[in-house]
């Protein structure tokens, strides 16, 4: 497999490029015994129509070119697919050498791979027509390369562009409703779920009055956003964040209003109530960075999380019961 490369976009990628795989290709072209493929797989929305294609070559001649329905899949799935039609039809051919080129990694990755994930149906699949393709001739060999996408390789770039219009092409529609496959079903699901986490969250009832109003807070995600990453592995820093967040704290305001018969004011030097934003913003007790954290700042930034969890990070007793106002004997 030839699956390494300088990462897209960056200053190596190009003269990678130029100087190995476009070579490479060449060297494919002027083998006789060589048969080349450029595999693609293209999928739409949730609910819209996915493809699946390849060309094949020899020399300098297109030789076959299929495309084909996929139903409704995620990309890893089209591409895997796409890569197996391409391997079924050049177990067909008697040649020496098979060269398949995909933009796919994930799917290229785990073509061959007969153990369980989510494509492990099609990767038998594979496996069974290139083993017996493999037996029937010492010599024959398969290469797998990653062509990167849209890195103006020309024919990588007809594959894409012939699979992306099959994909709205009403002659190759997949009979309704649409197969479904099991990663395609897990991400509807996780979808729904994610949507109804959403929904919930924005709700004013479900909120509540104290709830920062950053947008960056109501997003909601199924993956580990940057707070959770970064306050996850700590339940102390992970619990005064939330209590932040959520202004349900060890508090003179909190005390104020469950607890009024016990002290509310803050023991540091200004003795005044102990609330969220004179702990962000005056407390004494406090150290602040550089930038010299104020709460309506944290509202308005573009990215609120950094600047809450520094505070919180160099300030360990903030939104702690220990820097609760001291309680009557």
């Amino acid at each position: 497999m030839l699956l390494k490369h300088p990462k897209k976009g960056s200053d190596e990628i190009q003269p990678w490029i130029t100087n190995v795989l476009l070579p490479r290709i060449n060297a494919c072209r002027d083998d006789p015994d060589t048969v080349y493929l450029f595999t693609d797989g293209s999928a739409l929305p949730l609910y819209g129509q996915s493809s699946a294609g390849f060309h094949a070559y020899c020399g300098d001649h297109r030789i076959h070119s299929r495309m084909a329905a996929t139903g409704c899949t995620l990309s890893y799935d089209a591409e895997l697919i796409a890569i197996v039609m391409a391997l079924k039809y050049a177990s067909s051919l008697n040649a020496a050498t098979v060269h398949l080129f995909s933009d796919g990694l994930s799917a290229l990755q785990t073509v061959f791979e007969p153990g369980i994930h989510a494509g492990q149906s099609v990767s038998l699949s594979a496996c069974r027509a290139m083993r017996e393709w493999l037996d029937s001739d010492a010599r024959r060999r398969i290469i797998f390369s990653h062509c990167p996408s849209h890195s103006g390789v020309r024919l990588n770039e007809n594959i894409d562009y012939d699979v992306s219009v099959a994909s709205n092409d009403p002659n190759l529609l997949a009979p309704r409703p649409y197969p479904h496959t099991w990663t395609y079903q897990r991400a509807d699901i996780t979808n729904a779920a994610r949507d109804g986490w959403t929904a919930t969250s924005n709700a004013h009832g479900y909120r509540g009055r104290r709830f920062p109003r950053n947008r960056a807070l109501r997003t909601t995600t199924h993956t580990g956003t940057f707070p959770l990453k970064h306050v996850g592995d700590s339940p102390s820093l992970c619990a005064r964040t939330v209590r932040c967040f959520t202004d349900h704290a060890p508090t003179g305001a909190y005390r104020m209003r469950f607890f009024p018969d016990q002290p509310t004011d803050c023991s540091c030097d200004r003795r005044e109530l102990q609330t969220r934003r004179h702990i962000v913003d005056r407390c004494t007790h406090y150290v602040r960075n550089a930038y010299s954290l104020k709460w309506d700042s944290f509202l308005d930034s573009l990215d609120p999380f950094p600047l809450i969890i520094s505070f919180l990070q160099s300030n360990p007793t903030a939104f702690t019961f220990e820097d609760a106002p001291p309680t009557f004997e």
